[in-house]
């Protein structure tokens, strides 16, 4: 005994076709952003890497042996971290090699 077969109907087929080209138009929007996201990744990737290796005194791969051991901003001392920005008027105690003392006096002169 089998089951008769229907064809199906004008609405039907339409429905479906929807859905599938809906479905596949998600997926290339799914797809492009996340080749955008690959893409800014390796770009974020290659600037962290030259940064880590340039010196922000002399934009060179000759890292300078510079350690800030205290800043003091007004009567407070500061934590000092990566993304601390010097404000006028802070007093600091650096640690240097003795090759980098022209070049921060200079700097702190300006």
């Amino acid at each position: 005994m089998s089951l008769p077969l229907r064809s199906a109907s004008g609405g039907q087929v339409i429905g479906s076709t929807a859905t599938i080209f809906l479905l596949l138009c998600v997926f290339v929007l799914a797809y492009r952003r996340a080749t955008a996201a690959r893409a800014e990744n390796a770009r974020l990737l290659l600037s962290s890497r030259d940064e880590a290796v340039t010196d922000p005194l002399t934009d060179s791969g000759d890292v300078a042996d510079v350690w800030v051991n205290m800043l003091v901003r007004g009567r407070a001392l500061v934590s000092v971290q990566g993304d601390t920005r010097l404000k006028a008027g802070d007093e600091l105690l650096i640690s240097a090699e003795e090759r980098w003392h022209s070049r921060l006096e200079a700097l702190f002169r300006q």
